[in-house]
């Protein structure tokens, strides 16, 4: 099967190919680079930057605004006046680092379920995260998010509970709390980590 072919019958993701089409591509990685690491130290999957590889550090730096003001920077001086856009070398291999210790360090070594059972203040940041989520969804109407996939889809809760009468930081708390430990983990992974992450490392 061919690749084209392959793309046609959703068994191959389509990878944008033009100038325009590539700059999108970059803008992604340049945005949720930074956001991912922030986010990683506010729910306390990182608790200093000592772990983060030097080349990355003094390549693209630590702090969200940092890191995109440098690869901004490089690109641009590394893709002016060409006909293709691209990092230099060294840039390259940094961030190709910096993603694979995101992706090793914040999307897989820190969700170990012994690890977090026996972390009571990281079950705390975690449980915290899911419930300012999922309370922020309701107040929002996201239909699209979890607790309306889930909570509001089971037949034996009561119309009254879901519209009515329950505080909608009651449904959160109550919704958290049904949850097996194994649907807890996966349910922070899904809000945590976006899914252009783990579709690269397939």
């Amino acid at each position: 099967m061919s690749e084209i072919e392959a793309i046609k019958k959703g068994k191959k993701d389509y990878m944008p190919m033009t100038l325009e089409g590539c700059v999108v591509r970059f803008a992604d990685v340049i945005a949720y680079l930074g956001r991912d690491l922030l986010d990683a130290r506010e729910v306390g999957l990182i608790k200093d930057d000592s772990d983060i590889p030097e080349q990355c550090k003094e390549k693209i730096g630590v702090e969200n605004s940092e890191m995109i003001n440098n690869l901004i920077i490089n690109l641009i001086e590394n893709s002016y006046g060409q006909n293709y856009i691209s990092y230099s070398k060294e840039m390259s291999e940094a961030l190709e680092k910096y993603l694979t210790f995101n992706y090793e360090q914040i999307y897989v070594g820190q969700y170990k379920h012994e690890e977090r059972l026996g972390d009571e203040e990281r079950i705390g940041n975690m449980y915290e995260k899911l419930f300012e989520t999922f309370l922020g969804d309701l107040e929002d109407k996201n239909k699209k998010s979890t607790i309306y996939k889930q909570l509001f889809n089971l037949k034996w809760i009561g119309e009254d509970y879901l519209n009515k009468s329950t505080h909608p930081a009651e449904k959160v708390r109550d919704f958290i709390a049904g949850m097996t430990d194994k649907y807890f983990l996966t349910t922070f992974k899904d809000i945590s980590i976006p899914k252009k992450i783990t579709q690269k490392f397939k």
